[in-house]
Formats: structure tokens, C-alpha cells, sequence
């Protein structure tokens, strides 16, 4: 683990990492014969699984959300400490991997014990450890809140996406739209601005995702 992860305490905080990898990659390879996930970083190893190793420096338990058509990946994952949670449906957007992430990770089968939680995508493997620390650390210390917070690069909307345990379940008890069931949060931002802080980083790893094979550094 990495050295400077749990900044404010080496304890455990109840933090669950929630990485959302169930997507198609469409941009990536529009024919769908290759998982973008799967694709090769400059060290050799799969873009998901760098992700996934980079995000768990920082949480206490980590979630992957993958698709039904996403064995691969599941493969790549293999002996890593994290639980894999298929998300039946993938396809509307983002926000119905999100729920699938969320739901688990306040599972009483997961234990139900996450405070806090980090929500990354799988295809953003360049986030640098300052932010992470920095994210973790603003949900240490609101843990008690129903608030959310998001890094931001150049007043870019990016990733990490921190989430109190009492936002999460407001979040998930929020009536579903079915036409805005792929957007996940912004619904409750449009509603309820006040309940989002964006945190500005300086850090382009932020809002660096993967959709083209030319965005690997």
C-alpha cells in the first residue's frame, strides 16, 4: 500500500471504493470487439486492473461494478481484494452502475459498514495520489454530513467523486426517472446544488479518462 495512503489515520475508516467498469467502451472501439477495459497500459497491465490497484491504496474495501459481457475483466481482477458486482444493465449510463456499486456497498452482506465512499471509473488510471488523499480525507471528516464532493481540474467536472454514507442512501432512495436513469448524480445536483462541493486539484490525472486509444500516456 502506498505509503502516504489513510493520511489522518491508519485505522480504518468504513471508506469503500466503488469503481464503475461495466461500460461497452464504444468510443474506444466502436465495432465492439475489443474491452476497453482490457486495454494495455505502457507497463503491460490492464487499464482496469491499474485502476482498480491504484484506487484500493486508499480505501478500506473496494466495489467493481462490471456488465454481464464483462468476464475479461473479471479475469484481470483475479486475487485482488475486492468484490465484483454485476450490474444486469449497464447500457442506459453510468448512473445505473452506480446504484449496482452503491447497493452493494451498503449491503448488510458487505457488511454494511461503509461510512464513506470514493467513486472512480475504471478507465481513469492516471489520478494522482494527492487527490485521492485529499478526497479521502474531506469524507474522514464529514462522515456525519449528507454531502458530496468532486475534484475538479481547471474547473473540469472529474474523478474522484466522494460520497457520505447519508448522501448514498439519499441518492438511492430518490424515484427513478427511466429517462434519467444513466445519469446518475446529476439528478440530485440539479435538484439540490447546495449538496455538492466541487474540490479543485491540480491534477489533469482528474479528468484524464480513456475513450480513444491515443489518450493512454
Amino acid at each position: 500500500m502506498n505509503q502516504d495512503s489513510h493520511s489522518l489515520s491508519h485505522a480504518q475508516q468504513g471508506i469503500c471504493g466503488i469503481l464503475l467498469a461495466a461500460g461497452r467502451g464504444k468510443r474506444f472501439d466502436p465495432s465492439g470487439k475489443r474491452n476497453k477495459m482490457l486495454a494495455r497500459l505502457g507497463s503491460g497491465e490492464a487499464l482496469v486492473k491499474v485502476s482498480a490497484v491504484r484506487l484500493l491504496a486508499w480505501v478500506d474495501t473496494l466495489v467493481v461494478v462490471v456488465g454481464p459481457h464483462n468476464m475479461g475483466v473479471v479475469r484481470e481482477l483475479a486475487g485482488l481484494p475486492l468484490r465484483i458486482v454485476v450490474c444486469p444493465n449497464p447500457d442506459p449510463g453510468p448512473g445505473t452502475s452506480l446504484r449496482s456499486g452503491l447497493q452493494a456497498a451498503l449491503a448488510d452482506e458487505c457488511g454494511g459498514s461503509a461510512t464513506g465512499l470514493l467513486v472512480c471509473l475504471g478507465d481513469m488510471p492516471y489520478i494522482a495520489d494527492s487527490t485521492y488523499r485529499c478526497m479521502r480525507d474531506l469524507l474522514v471528516k464529514g462522515m456525519g454530513l449528507k454531502q458530496a464532493w468532486r475534484a475538479t481540474y481547471q474547473s473540469q467536472p472529474g474523478h474522484p467523486v466522494a460520497l457520505t454514507r447519508s448522501f448514498a442512501r439519499h441518492f438511492l432512495s430518490m424515484p427513478v426517472n427511466p429517462d434519467e436513469a444513466g445519469r446518475g448524480l446529476a439528478m440530485v445536483w440539479r435538484r439540490d446544488p447546495g449538496s455538492l462541493v466541487e474540490v479543485a486539484v491540480q491534477d489533469p490525472g482528474a479528468v484524464h479518462d480513456i475513450d480513444q486509444e491515443k489518450d493512454i500516456l
